[in-house]
């Protein structure tokens, strides 16, 4: 199989080899390393998707966490997967065990400002920042949220009376709350 991985030519001769190997030996830890390199080299991610998952369960936390970013990183890239939904579903179940794990906080907050599945990104990604005490940036992202709530107004109302309740409890803020509260009555 290594022989054959490193011979462009001899790439499907490699896999086949290797996911022999594990037809054998299911937790084979180097043949689903080795799968893990060549289904990259050959864009496959729908492979490297799988074979990311058998190593999870082989690998220590550290190796989990690194493998379930990768697999958040697959759905969310517009040349791989594309699947924003299941990216952020990627990103809660990593949160859920690592909470401080910053990359997948960034990567929350990239979706909750540039895709359309910002609302469920930012669910997911509020009581991160607040299990944190990062307020100010919780204030950012749902100044990012309601800025692209569309035109029903009782969701954004809601969005802004939450903004206020945290800009005058957590931030300590009252001109900012004030501002939120007078946003919502202009709906409202």
């Amino acid at each position: 199989g290594s022989i054959q991985s490193d011979k462009q030519s001899q790439l499907d001769d490699a896999i086949y080899t290797w996911r022999r190997i594990l037809e054998w030996d299911p937790s084979a830890l180097q043949a689903l390393e080795e799968l893990d390199a060549l289904y990259t080299r050959q864009e496959d991610w729908f492979n490297l998707l799988d074979v990311l998952r058998r190593k999870q369960a082989l690998v220590d936390e550290a190796a989990w966490i690194d493998a379930q970013f990768r697999i958040a990183g697959l759905y969310e890239d517009p040349e791989c997967l594309d699947h924003t939904t299941e990216a952020i579903e990627a990103h809660r179940a990593l949160l859920d065990r690592a909470p401080e794990h910053r990359p997948s906080i960034d990567a929350l907050e990239t979706l909750v400002a540039t895709r359309d599945e910002r609302d469920q990104a930012f669910a997911v990604l509020r009581p991160i920042l607040e299990l944190h005490g990062a307020y100010e940036e919780l204030w950012d992202q749902y100044e990012v949220v309601a800025s692209h709530q569309g035109d029903d107004p009782f969701v954004k109302v809601k969005t802004l009376h939450e903004m206020a309740t945290l800009a005058e409890g957590e931030l300590a803020d009252v001109h900012r709350a004030f501002g939120a509260q007078a946003r919502a009555f202009v709906l409202d």
